[in-house]
């Protein structure tokens, strides 16, 4: 978690320098290695290196047999982890937030709003929303991950919940050219349970039209809306 200048196993940079491509030094087809320990998401994180296709994705994982773990330590609306950068994979990587409260908008652990960017073996909790997506990004993919505790009790009426596991959203335009004819974003294999909100939650935000180009298959959520005396959760 403490940067180093040059990015080898013995000084490796911080994470912040690698999220903005490492001054030029990360390009389309490498991974960037994250090793044990935890990295404090003090304020809003943007990722901006880019990829530039299926075989030349960045690939940001934890290096294997160890937990990396990103954590945020207040509460706020603040998305913590944003990803802007596009043809990018996040894999085996812990999010969470340390703070307690939960009187008020945590925002997103993750938040999506780059195309052709691929989520995988996430574990994220005690966060806010745990995975945001922009209405207009295509080419999504979240798989395999894992999503507990995340959300708030809502204003000032503490029987309601929110923030939910996978904020799913997706309108019909532009099209998916990272995968012509496919779904616009894929969510499979994923396991919600025990938020404030709901384990899914899909729509557009275009009045009149229905959610377009998601997939949704062999998640299993549950027990979402258990922690608040709510129906309206689930």
């Amino acid at each position: 978690p403490v940067g180093g200048p040059d990015g080898t196993i013995d000084h490796p940079w911080s994470y912040e320098h690698a999220f903005t491509g490492a001054g030029g030094a990360i390009h389309p087809g490498d991974t960037v290695w994250f090793r044990a320990g935890t990295y404090t998401l003090d304020q809003h994180r943007p990722i901006t290196v880019n990829g530039t296709g299926e075989t030349s994705r960045v690939v940001f994982r934890a290096y294997p047999g160890e937990r990396a773990t990103f954590a945020a330590t207040s509460a706020a609306d603040v998305d913590r982890i944003d990803v802007e950068a596009s043809w990018l994979t996040l894999w085996d990587l812990e999010i969470t937030n340390t703070s307690l409260a939960r009187d008020r908008n945590r925002g997103a652990s993750i938040y999506n709003n780059g195309n052709c960017n691929r989520f995988l073996s996430l574990v994220v909790h005690d966060g806010g929303h745990g995975f945001y997506n922009e209405p207009a990004r295509y080419g999504v993919e979240l798989i395999g991950s894992i999503f507990y505790n995340n959300g708030w009790r809502k204003g000032a009426d503490t029987g309601r919940g929110d923030g939910h596991a996978m904020y799913i959203k997706s309108n019909p335009s532009p099209s998916n050219t990272c995968r012509p004819g496919q779904a616009r974003i894929v969510v499979k294999d994923n396991v919600a349970f025990n938020g404030f909100g709901f384990g899914i939650h899909a729509y557009t935000d275009r009045a009149g039209e229905s959610v377009s180009g998601a997939l949704l298959e062999g998640n299993v959520p549950f027990n979402n809306g258990s922690v608040v005396d709510v129906s309206d959760s689930h």
